[in-house]
Protein backbone atom coordinates (compact mmCIF):
# COMPACT_ATOMS: atom_id res chain seq x y z
CA UNK A 1 0.00 0.00 0.00
CA UNK A 2 1.28 3.44 -0.87
CA UNK A 3 1.75 5.93 1.93
CA UNK A 4 0.35 9.43 1.63
CA UNK A 5 2.62 11.92 -0.05
CA UNK A 6 2.44 15.53 1.02
CA UNK A 7 2.90 18.00 -1.80
CA UNK A 8 2.22 21.56 -2.79
CA UNK A 9 0.93 23.27 -5.91
CA UNK A 10 2.43 26.42 -7.38
CA UNK A 11 0.74 28.20 -10.29
CA UNK A 12 2.19 30.82 -12.59
CA UNK A 13 -0.69 33.14 -11.70
CA UNK A 14 0.45 33.29 -8.07
CA UNK A 15 -1.69 30.60 -6.43
CA UNK A 16 0.23 28.48 -3.91
CA UNK A 17 -1.43 25.67 -1.96
CA UNK A 18 0.13 23.32 0.60
CA UNK A 19 -1.22 19.75 0.39
CA UNK A 20 -4.14 20.66 -1.90
CA UNK A 21 -7.24 18.48 -2.00
CA UNK A 22 -8.52 16.97 -5.26
CA UNK A 23 -11.03 19.81 -5.66
CA UNK A 24 -8.25 22.38 -5.16
CA UNK A 25 -6.17 20.81 -7.95
CA UNK A 26 -9.17 20.72 -10.27
CA UNK A 27 -9.80 24.40 -9.49
CA UNK A 28 -6.18 25.35 -10.21
CA UNK A 29 -6.36 23.58 -13.57
CA UNK A 30 -9.71 25.19 -14.42
CA UNK A 31 -8.21 28.61 -13.65
CA UNK A 32 -5.45 28.20 -16.23
CA UNK A 33 -5.62 30.50 -19.24
CA UNK A 34 -3.58 31.33 -22.35
CA UNK A 35 -2.23 34.67 -21.09
CA UNK A 36 -0.99 35.07 -17.51
CA UNK A 37 -1.65 31.76 -15.77
CA UNK A 38 -0.53 29.11 -18.24
CA UNK A 39 0.78 26.38 -15.90
CA UNK A 40 0.61 24.81 -12.45
CA UNK A 41 3.27 22.49 -10.99
CA UNK A 42 2.86 19.94 -8.19
CA UNK A 43 5.96 19.31 -6.08
CA UNK A 44 6.56 16.96 -3.12
CA UNK A 45 6.86 18.71 0.25
CA UNK A 46 9.83 16.46 0.98
CA UNK A 47 12.52 18.02 -1.20
CA UNK A 48 14.59 14.83 -1.11
CA UNK A 49 12.01 13.24 -3.43
CA UNK A 50 12.87 13.88 -7.04
CA UNK A 51 9.60 14.33 -8.96
CA UNK A 52 7.12 16.93 -10.13
CA UNK A 53 4.05 17.07 -12.34
CA UNK A 54 3.23 20.09 -14.47
CA UNK A 55 -0.06 20.90 -16.14
CA UNK A 56 0.04 23.56 -18.83
CA UNK A 57 -2.38 25.01 -21.33
CA UNK A 58 -1.59 23.99 -24.86
CA UNK A 59 -3.62 24.84 -27.91
CA UNK A 60 -4.36 21.81 -30.03
CA UNK A 61 -3.71 19.33 -27.22
CA UNK A 62 -6.44 16.98 -26.11
CA UNK A 63 -8.69 19.10 -23.91
CA UNK A 64 -6.28 22.04 -24.25
CA UNK A 65 -3.90 20.78 -21.53
CA UNK A 66 -0.54 19.08 -21.48
CA UNK A 67 0.36 16.98 -18.42
CA UNK A 68 4.02 16.20 -17.94
CA UNK A 69 5.47 14.07 -15.14
CA UNK A 70 9.23 14.40 -14.70
CA UNK A 71 11.40 11.67 -16.17
CA UNK A 72 13.07 10.76 -12.87
CA UNK A 73 9.98 9.20 -11.32
CA UNK A 74 7.99 6.27 -12.67
CA UNK A 75 4.32 6.93 -11.95
CA UNK A 76 1.83 4.14 -11.43
CA UNK A 77 -0.68 4.44 -14.33
CA UNK A 78 -3.57 3.55 -12.03
CA UNK A 79 -2.63 6.29 -9.56
CA UNK A 80 -2.21 8.81 -12.40
CA UNK A 81 -5.80 8.42 -13.53
CA UNK A 82 -7.40 8.78 -10.09
CA UNK A 83 -6.84 12.49 -9.54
Amino acid sequence: MLSAVEYYADAEGGAYLEDPAHADIVGLIQDLDQATNTFVVLYPSDHTRDWFISVATRRGALGGYEIEPDSCHQLDPIQETRW
